[in-house]
């Protein structure tokens, strides 16, 4: 089928104006080593490593992978239990889009943001934390330190 006149012009354009790999990404994702194992549809286990990650998507390393749409639950280290669709063969491993409710993305991307930081931090697994008395210990230590390293004064 040939398009011709104004189609023509808007095919172009949404061309032209379609993004890029990168861009098409919902959420910006994290170089992370995780440790692992996951499932196929068939119940068959393996083990895997994270290479990154994101609060809607992960590429796993592994020596085994499923087939593309097919379902896959991941057990992962300090992040519990994902589970989401193949959409893509890696060499090496897969990728998957993670299918959460909007609250298990929001502690997704907490835990995705403290666990490269945890070391400069300091701060406890934001999964973890009981109601006030920790939290209100870890911001103050923040605040200490944000108040040491700009206010010399302040010791």
């Amino acid at each position: 089928m040939r398009v011709s006149g104004a189609n023509a012009v808007m095919n172009t354009a949404a061309i032209n104006s379609a993004p890029s790999r990168a861009e098409r990404r919902n959420f910006q994702r994290v170089r992370v080593k995780i440790y692992g194992r996951y499932m196929l549809e068939d119940r068959s286990e393996y083990p895997c490593q994270v290479i990154d990650m994101s609060p809607g998507d992960v590429a796993f390393r592994t020596d085994n992978s499923g087939q593309l749409g097919e379902k896959i639950i991941a057990y992962l280290d300090h992040i519990g239990r994902v589970e989401g669709v193949l959409t893509r063969r890696l060499e090496g491993g897969f990728a998957m889009t993670i299918i959460a409710s909007e609250r298990k993305r929001d502690k997704l991307a907490a835990q995705l943001t403290w666990l490269p930081n945890k070391p400069e931090l300091d701060l406890p697994d934001p999964t973890q934390l009981s109601p006030l008395p920790a939290d209100i210990r870890a911001v103050d230590r923040v605040y200490a330190a944000f108040r040491l390293a700009n206010d010399p004064s302040a010791s």
